[in-house]
């Protein structure tokens, strides 16, 4: 009732934040509700940022919501990701990338490429776990990682594992 009477009343921070805690408690929002914030969203997509992208779609993944491929939310959200990709930390790009592919979303070739060449520019960051969750998303989607994605996530990986060589490579 009351919050999606005031749905259009929601600050970008404040749909991601929301979804995520109702993702986190388990719970699917009333079909409503879900398709106030979504218009809302929509509207409102060139305000995101990386951080409330990457946690709305998280929330939408994790609560099994499919958005069609024509969806007007997903289109806008991709523009802004796209627009926005040079913000994005390690940890938002994984997470993009795997709420993307567990919605059953190929991503558009420019976002794709905007965040292989923005996980590059920041491959120092990365830890483990957005490597693989990153390249996991990847794979699941069939988009072929560029040349220098591979070269800098498989330098960021030998830089991670201490230069420890396991008995196969002895």
């Amino acid at each position: 009732g009351r919050a999606r009477a005031t749905a259009g009343d929601f600050k970008p921070q404040e749909v991601a934040n929301f979804f995520w805690a109702l993702a986190r408690m388990g719970v699917t929002p009333e079909a409503r509700l879900l398709e106030a914030i979504q218009k809302h969203a929509t509207a409102t997509a060139g305000a995101f940022r990386p951080q409330n992208i990457a946690n709305f779609f998280w929330a939408l993944a994790k609560m099994g919501i499919k958005p069609p491929a024509s969806s007007a939310l997903l289109e806008a959200m991709q523009r802004q990701a796209t627009a926005t990709a040079g913000a994005f930390d390690p940890q938002n790009v994984a997470n993009f990338f795997t709420a993307l592919e567990k919605m059953g979303v190929t991503p558009e070739a420019g976002l794709a490429a905007a965040m292989q060449k923005q996980a590059v520019a920041r491959a120092g960051e990365f830890q483990p776990q957005n490597v693989a969750n990153f390249f996991t998303a990847l794979a699941k989607m069939g988009v072929k990682p560029e040349a220098s994605l591979l070269a800098a996530m498989q330098r960021r990986a030998g830089a991670t594992a201490g230069g420890v060589l396991l008995p196969q490579d002895a």
